[in-house]
């Protein structure tokens, strides 16, 4: 099993799977700061409206039937408004400058402070008629309370209005002689607002629980896209990968265009592919890398690969110069990552990637890398069996060759004393009345010695062919050369 990493600074740790903030959680961010200005924007323009038509009221109550407002409270409700629209502009204002879901949330609740402060004020400010319906308006509390905080909003407004006209209603007893406090008459507006603020609160809440479902899904959506466009990138790299190793006509040829489409496609600064030959990691592939470089063998635990090697765990150096015993091969190289090449459980080799660019690591690059680095063993594997099967044929060839050679040259040297033999025997067959004894005696020591030479050469025959069969040792000895001269001359055939 391999364990890598998304190392911090100067460390190479083994992998760990970490949860960050990704590109969905930004989207997310922005959608809800989006969310939020318009909805702030929304209520900026719906202030508006009720300060003209504040204004307007205020002006009919002057010049309205009795009982009229006195010119204090007419001009201090004025004063209200107009601070007001100066609020109102101001709060427009942050919510275009907000950057950030907070900012834009500590503007709405000035916002909704101001609100609260403006609507009491006026009403209060109606008190000169204890008649006056202006504890109506009290009732736009709740409905921006659900819009903004729920039902905890929603509900924290009609406090609030309670305990205002609760106060309001025995200051205008207090004021106004007929005046009394009617306990029916402030239940039912209690009993109204609260009726409100629970409607409003449910809406809110069940349309912000969709909203958050619906987000959910957009989310899920186009991560699941996301992760459908990696995937095709992936495949087309891996195809074109292993494509351009597979077409090539040799192993060092299909390792060079692999890791050439690997370097490039993903743009890494260097990317290597190394093979494992007995205790040293030897290039056998290379993109970006000095061609003096390339010569250069890595032991085992040596250096990024040795270690990746060695140990059999990816691993990913952010930092390569507080990485300890970091081999380096070009000075602008800051970030590295390593992967074993793994066959029927035995490392064969390492892919290494390097890059100035510290952003290379992590777990996405991470896991690509590693399944490229199984097809990069598979197509290894395939290359060493293609490699032993044309070293095979090529040593099967050879043995056929020397066989004829072997055979050839053993029917030779074995007709060349049988040639002899057959003719002095047979000039001793044809010849023997004409014969004298000694030139007999010269051919008989012919035949003696030409058949000793064909029982040698059977002899050495089946000594070689044991030595082939069982492989035992061959001996050697010391001999006279004037007499293996000698023997050497008398096996040429007479002419």
């Amino acid at each position: 099993m391999r364990i890598g990493a998304a190392a911090g600074p100067g460390e190479g740790d083994r992998r760990s799977r970490r949860t960050r903030p990704g590109r969905a959680d930004s989207d997310a961010g922005r959608t809800g700061l989006l969310d939020v200005l318009t909805l702030e924007l929304g209520f900026v323009r719906v202030r508006w409206f009720g300060i003209a038509l504040a204004l307007y009221l205020i002006q009919a109550a002057r010049t309205g039937p009795e009982p009229r407002p006195s010119v204090a409270s007419s001009v201090a409700s004025v004063v209200v408004v107009g601070v007001f629209g100066i609020m109102n502009l101001a709060i427009r204002a942050g919510a275009r400058r907000a950057t950030e879901p907070r900012a834009a949330a500590r503007v709405g609740m000035a916002a909704f402070g101001a609100d609260i402060w403006v609507l009491l004020s006026l009403v209060w400010l109606s008190s000169y008629d204890p008649e006056a319906p202006a504890w109506a308006v009290l009732y736009i509390l709740p409905l921006e309370g659900a819009i903004r905080y729920q039902m905890v909003g929603a509900l924290g407004t009609v406090i609030l209005m309670v305990m205002s006209e609760v106060l309001r209603e025995f200051y205008l007893a207090a004021r106004f002689a007929g005046h009394a406090v009617v306990g029916a008459e402030l239940a039912f507006r209690f009993g109204i607002g609260a009726i409100i603020a629970l409607i409003a609160g449910i809406i809110a809440q069940a349309l912000k629980q969709e909203a958050a479902r619906a987000t959910d899904r957009a989310r899920l959506a186009e991560e699941a896209a996301r992760r459908l466009e990696a995937s095709r990138r992936e495949l087309a790299l891996q195809h074109s990968a292993v494509l351009a190793g597979v077409a090539a006509m040799d192993l060092d040829e299909s390792l060079q265009s692999m890791a050439e489409s690997i370097g490039r496609d993903l743009g890494f600064d260097i990317c290597v592919i190394q093979t494992l030959q007995g205790d040293e990691l030897h290039v056998r592939g290379a993109h970006g890398l000095e061609e003096s470089l390339r010569n250069r063998p890595v032991g085992l635990g040596r250096g990024i690969t040795g270690i990746v090697a060695a140990s059999r765990e990816s691993l990913a150096v952010r930092d390569v110069s507080l990485f300890p015993g970091y081999i380096e091969v070009d000075p602008r190289i800051r970030a590295e990552i390593a992967v074993p090449l793994v066959v029927e459980d035995q490392v064969i080799g390492v892919l290494d990637v390097e890059s100035a660019d510290p952003g290379i690591v992590g777990p996405g690059t991470l896991d690509v890398l590693e399944r490229l680095g199984d097809h990069i063993a598979l197509v290894v594997q395939m290359g060493q069996l293609l490699e032993d099967r044309r070293r095979t044929a090529e040593r099967l060839r050879e043995l056929d060759e020397m066989k004829s050679d072997f055979v050839a040259i053993t029917s030779h040297e074995l007709r060349s004393p049988l040639t002899a033999i057959r003719g002095f025997a047979r000039t001793l067959v044809d010849n023997r009345a004409r014969l004298e004894p000694q030139v007999v005696d010269e051919f008989l020591e012919g035949i003696d010695r030409r058949s000793g030479q064909l029982s040698r050469l059977l002899d050495n025959l089946l000594l070689v062919s044991g030595i082939e069969d069982s492989g035992g040792p061959v001996s050697s000895q010391v001999v006279d050369p004037a007499a293996f001269l000698d023997a050497v001359i008398d096996q040429v055939p007479e002419e």
